[in-house]
């Protein structure tokens, strides 16, 4: 059930985040109401509602062009930033027959919640499923060259770092920098070319 942004004071808001469903066939997340002492503007509350309502009614584009329009307006809205990763994530499961789109949608997710566990799961699951190994170094290193040829920078992003979580590689730290400077993240591409 979705709850619009209830006043209960001036500062505090509820807003309820959809759920996510792990490619492994998990239960869904239980979601309780999150309450955020955060001055977020009336149209930002009102975009972020509007993107949860549509992730409840599974129109997973246009939730997502909802909650891209609440960070657009407030870019530290960790509410909308929140719902957009489960966007991703709730659209890339809806793609499971098309992996390397439902995978593109995973990374998006993991970029903008790099934590969640369930994304995790669902990137390790569809790699998997295009016969690929999700702990071995070599395998993420050649998604993130696919997803960089195919200029899926999110995608190549997560994977290199995969990569490198699993061994560092100078080579792949210089990959790494390049699409961090595409992507115009100058800081982070600094960072990875000095490692």
């Amino acid at each position: 059930m979705l709850m619009q942004g209830i006043k209960s004071n001036p500062k505090n808001y509820i807003v309820i985040l959809a759920l996510s469903f792990s490619l492994s066939g998990a239960a869904p997340l239980a979601v309780q109401p999150v309450w955020a002492d955060y001055q977020a503007s009336n149209e930002v509350i009102r975009l972020n509602n509007a993107g949860v309502s549509a992730l409840n009614r599974q129109a997973y584009t246009e939730a997502i062009r909802l909650l891209k329009q609440a960070l657009k307006a407030d870019p530290n809205y960790k509410m909308a930033r929140d719902n957009l990763a489960i966007a991703y994530n709730n659209y890339g499961l809806q793609l499971q027959s098309t992996p390397m789109k439902a995978l593109a949608q995973f990374h998006k997710a993991v970029l903008l919640n790099p934590d969640n566990p369930t994304t995790k799961q669902n990137v390790e699951g569809i790699i998997r499923s295009l016969n690929r190994d999700p702990n071995k170094f070599e395998d993420r290193v050649d998604l993130g060259d696919t997803c960089r040829k195919a200029s899926d920078f999110a995608g190549a992003i997560v994977e290199y770092q995969a990569a490198l979580s699993l061994k560092s590689d100078a080579k792949v730290w210089e990959k790494l920098g390049d699409v961090y400077r595409v992507a115009n993240k100058l800081d982070d591409a600094v960072n990875a070319y000095e490692t």
